[in-house]
């Protein structure tokens, strides 16, 4: 019978039966022995829990181990909790090297639904839920997915490392699919962890706003600018969150990083000149929130200007880094002007490159830029013609903020905001409420004409409007 399903199904690598075995350890709910002590991320398992509710298929896309597995069995956890029967929710990952093996195989992901239909003792309906991690290990996944949804016969809730997953892609899934990016843990979130603090939803930006929040924290305050501190040179990747020893801090980083570069953008878009990615990688990495353009860097690197602009094409896929565009009147000047990159996170890039007094500004605003990527619908920079820069020009519902970071309280002087004031007097700045982030001045003044509203970044970073 065995020979014959293997025949049927494709396999000859694992006998079905230790198939089985496999789904019963990665869904030990099954058995109802399911533990969680999983940090709950109340910000996107609500968000999960909405798209959980609608019919689409649902998209988990993030970096490597910035907690997309957690939040699956979150949400695992939470529909147990609210009565779904543990039979009716499936899980498995294209991470278990096992399963792994034999994903190139055909039919690879019908022998798996159907060991699972086995199990459940009947076949799929409208009832099963199924969890799929690190689903890009299978070739022509959303056409597999396309064809459950068109019959209307399961949910399925799928993850992947890489940002083609939602990003315009697999248009097999346009109207099918409903997407969720998943970020390591932001300075919020760490203060929730560590300090229990939970920060605030702001009503707006105003200034009486951040006055009631810093009068919320107060008790805490050395607490919280101690492990903005820590933020600035640690980040906040979960497993090397928590770790107290800088060392094993930094081992684990590491090898995020390099199962980023090597299992996520080498492997996966087959690239040959690995050299030249990593010179690449390390550049980027020492040179955060700096403007460049592509053909400066790829003389720098020696190489064409091409393999530059398809090789962060592959890194910015991966969530390694992301591209921060001129904020312009037309697609035509901002593709022309230089660019700025961000990297994924502090530790991850202190770990790799390590990090020195003179990096701490550009360290500060990655952070800041990493904060406003979450939470606005557009973001740039801006500079004028005596390159005077803006470091960032952030948009939603209609509303522009203009943000200039400075974490040093001794630079707050008119003189070394010509940016800011230029891009104010500009018919796209106009309205446009303007921050300027501190170390730990809290402010309102009237300079040169403009309203300015000082924030301390740590204060900033806690808030969400």
């Amino acid at each position: 019978m065995s020979n014959a399903l293997d025949k049927i199904y494709g396999f000859c690598t694992i006998e079905l039966m230790d198939i089985q075995e496999i789904l019963f350890q990665l869904n030990p709910w099954w058995s109802g022995t399911f533990k969680s002590d999983f940090y709950r991320r109340d910000f996107y398992l609500k968000k999960i829990q909405e798209l959980l509710s609608l019919p689409h298929i649902v998209v988990v896309a993030g970096a490597r181990r910035a907690g997309k597995t957690t939040l699956m069995k979150l949400a695992i956890k939470e529909l147990i909790e609210q009565g779904k029967n543990p039979k009716d929710i499936f899980y498995f990952s294209l991470d278990d090297p096992l399963l792994l093996v034999e994903a190139g195989k055909e039919k690879f992901l019908e022998t798996i639904l159907h060991q699972y239909e086995i199990i459940r003792g009947k076949p799929l309906d409208v009832n099963a839920i199924i969890f799929i991690d690190e689903i890009q290990s299978i070739d022509n996944w959303p056409l597999w997915l396309k064809r459950y949804y068109d019959q209307d016969k399961v949910k399925f809730v799928v993850s992947g490392s890489t940002a083609s997953l939602i990003r315009g892609k697999h248009t097999e899934l346009t109207g099918r699919s409903l997407n969720l990016e998943i970020y390591p843990f932001d300075f919020r979130e760490l203060c929730a962890l560590r300090l229990n603090i939970q920060g605030a939803a702001l009503k707006d930006f105003s200034f009486e706003s951040f006055q009631t929040l810093k009068n919320d924290t107060a008790s805490k305050a050395k607490e919280i600018k101690i492990l903005f501190e820590q933020y600035i040179e640690q980040g906040g990747y979960p497993e090397a969150s928590i770790e107290s020893d800088s060392q094993k801090q930094k081992i684990i980083l590491t090898n995020y990083y390099n199962q980023i570069l090597y299992r996520d953008v080498v492997k996966t878009f087959k690239i040959k000149e690995t050299i030249i990615l990593e010179n690449l990688a390390v550049y980027l990495l020492q040179n955060i929130a700096q403007k460049f353009s592509f053909r400066n860097i790829a003389k720098t690197l020696d190489t064409n200007v091409q393999t530059v602009i398809a090789f962060i094409g592959y890194l910015a896929t991966s969530y390694l880094f992301n591209v921060l565009q001129f904020y312009g009147t037309s697609l035509k000047t901002t593709l022309k002007k230089d660019k700025k990159f961000y990297c994924l996170d502090n530790g991850l890039r202190n770990a790799v490159v390590g990090h020195k007094d003179l990096d701490k500004g550009f360290l500060v605003e990655n952070i800041v830029f990493n904060h406003l990527r979450q939470h606005f619908e557009k973001i740039g920079f801006w500079h004028n013609t005596k390159q005077q820069e803006l470091d960032f020009v952030a948009k939603r519902n209609g509303q522009v903020l203009s943000i200039e970071v400075k974490y040093s309280d001794q630079k707050l002087v008119p003189d070394n905001f010509g940016g800011l004031f230029d891009f104010l007097e500009t018919k796209r700045g106009q309205g446009s409420l303007a921050l300027i982030l501190t170390a730990d001045t809290l402010k309102q003044e009237m300079v040169n004409g403009k309203r300015i509203i000082f924030v301390p970044v740590w204060l900033f970073c806690l808030a969400i409007v």
